[in-house]
């Protein structure tokens, strides 16, 4: 997964500097999606900046976007407050 992760993070890197926000989403979802097994606060916090952008920009992706993020929610251990975690992607795309 960690090959994966880099191209997703080198393809958000990419997308933030065309300000290419469809693109955006999708590298944020893509991390999230490498990263739900082992840091699962991470990538709800990552599915939620995509979500909010998604919205925005009225994609029907938002909605397996929303899905995923259900899911996690739902498998969420009680683990402190997500807004205390930085990680690389941090700033990319849209705020929290």
């Amino acid at each position: 997964m960690l090959a994966a992760r880099e191209h997703f993070e080198d393809a958000l890197e990419l997308a933030r500097e065309t300000d290419h926000r469809r693109e955006i989403t999708a590298s944020l979802d893509g991390i999230a999606c490498c990263l739900v097994a082992t840091e699962p606060n991470r990538a709800r916090v990552l599915w939620r900046r995509a979500l909010k952008l998604l919205i925005e920009l009225d994609m029907p992706e938002r909605f397996e976007v929303e899905m995923r993020l259900a899911e996690a929610e739902r498998r969420r251990p009680l683990l402190g407050d997500e807004r205390e975690l930085r990680h690389p992607t941090d700033g990319f795309g849209v705020d929290e």
